[in-house]
């Protein structure tokens, strides 16, 4: 299904939050919550692609923001920045 199928339009690229901190601890991520995730660096920084991302359990699944399409999962709290939550995410 692409955008034009669905009625919505693709978000608008944000930069990850430049001091790579989440605001709130990936553990304490409510499992209801779609969030938009960064993945952390090789310095310990947020990556600046970011995505719709939640959490199952201990682990992360991640997707696309735009269309939803699945890209990642079984990644643990300490890869994970949350940036902010997504409105409406899957």
């Amino acid at each position: 299904m692409g955008l034009g199928d669905s009625g919505m339009s693709a978000p608008s690229p944000q930069p990850a939050q430049p001091n790579g901190e989440s605001i709130i601890d990936p553990a304490d991520a409510d499992p209801e919550t779609a969030y938009r995730v960064a993945r952390v660096d090789e310095a310990g920084q947020a990556a600046p692609t970011t995505y719709n991302g939640r959490r199952r359990g201990d682990r992360w699944t991640l997707r696309d923001l735009a269309y939803g399409d699945p890209l990642a999962w079984g990644l643990s709290d300490s890869e994970i920045i949350v940036l902010d939550t997504v409105k409406g995410g899957q």
